[in-house]
């Protein structure tokens, strides 16, 4: 699965809360606490992510990369039903925790929809996240089920994810081009 994501800096959550549900078919999906927890591989680029949600477990694997200023990103996850048997089993790879951060978030769909050009443009996740130190944050993401979409796909994905940002009164300077374990790191 591939993510095509934007984050922006927003200084007011509950005007981009009314932004964000005032689009053509936004519905509000929940309120959680994300709690992660950042490995890394000792002399690798690996990294992966093990987060607490809603009393679930995830593993993240992500291979990164920016194009466009949009991450783009090759995401494998799953659920884990015993933290302490992958902590240690990852432990024994060689992965050591190097970052922690929680992010308390507001999530939301918006679905495709045909706009005026008759053409389907892809439903987006949107989160209003608090991460401290950080502050407030507008993530928008895509979901793609081909693993490398081609650069066509990605320009329509942006094109999508800009209109909405722009739609929730967000400039294009707020957004924010470094991952948050650069600036957490």
């Amino acid at each position: 699965m591939t993510e095509i994501e934007l984050k922006a800096h927003i200084s007011d959550p509950d005007a981009a809360e009314k932004a964000v549900l005032a689009l053509p078919g936004a519905l509000k999906i929940g309120e959680s606490v994300k709690q992660d927890v950042y490995l890394r591989l000792e002399g690798s680029p690996v990294r992966v992510r093990l987060r607490d949600e809603n009393d679930t477990i995830t593993l993240t694997y992500k291979r990164k990369e920016t194009r466009n200023g949009l991450e783009v990103n090759d995401e494998q996850e799953c659920t884990i039903s015993d933290r302490k048997a992958i902590e240690v089993l990852l432990g024994d790879i060689g992965f050591k925790p190097f970052l922690t951060k929680i992010k308390r978030t507001r999530s939301f769909t918006v679905s495709g929809d045909c706009g005026n050009s008759g053409e389907s443009v892809p439903a987006v996740t949107a989160e209003i996240s608090l991460v401290e130190p950080l502050g407030w944050f507008l993530e928008l993401e895509i979901l793609l089920e081909e693993t490398d979409p081609d650069e066509k796909t990605i320009e329509k994905a942006r094109k999508r994810l800009l209109q909405v940002l722009a739609d929730c009164g967000v400039g294009e300077e707020s957004i924010e081009h470094r991952y948050y374990s650069e600036m957490l790191g």
